[in-house]
């Protein structure tokens, strides 16, 4: 049997090492998801974290807020960290990752958040990954305050209940 690319790709075999070979040659993809935050709504007054979602050629360096830059501009919040796209390999050697970046407080409104990464290895380089909308709502009121009685006041109503009951009882 004479072997041939066109004779290998008529068995399974054949079908099998051509998609893998191929698929080895497929350039690796990169990706950051759109952003989630928590909480979903938050209030006004209340800090919310931009939950940061990337995988396969793509990496975040956030290890606390001096890795962030935010500025509020109208209702856009431009939130810029440190990353890295691995573009130069053909396999890509980082993991899929979650993080979270704290926000800043923010009055009730709808914010518009952009989440730019600055390449670590180029700071100058820096690109819109992901992007999302913010719903702030009102203020929490405060709870209200419930009546409570003082020990005092406590012992008094007890004594008084006492000398009721005694009064009925002696009737």
């Amino acid at each position: 049997m004479k072997l041939s690319i066109r004779s290998l790709g008529s068995t399974w075999l054949g079908m099998f090492l051509l998609t893998f070979f191929v698929g080895l040659c497929a350039p690796a993809s990169a990706y950051y998801l759109p952003l989630l935050f928590d909480p979903t709504a938050p209030a006004q007054g209340q800090v919310a974290q931009a939950i940061i979602r990337v995988g396969d050629c793509d990496f975040v360096q956030v290890f606390g807020a001096q890795d962030r830059q935010i500025v509020l501009s109208d209702n856009t919040l431009r939130v810029t960290i440190n990353g890295h796209n691995e573009f130069s390999e053909p396999f890509c050697i980082y993991p899929d990752v979650t993080t979270r970046v704290e926000l800043i407080p923010l009055l009730a409104g709808t914010y518009h958040v952009e989440l730019y990464r600055r390449e670590i290895n180029d700071p100058t380089d820096v690109a819109l990954v992901s992007e999302g909308d913010l719903v702030v709502g009102p203020p929490v009121a405060p709870p209200s305050a419930v009546p409570s009685l003082g020990y005092i006041a406590v012992g008094t109503l007890g004594l008084l209940v006492g000398m009721v009951g005694l009064n009925l009882r002696g009737a």
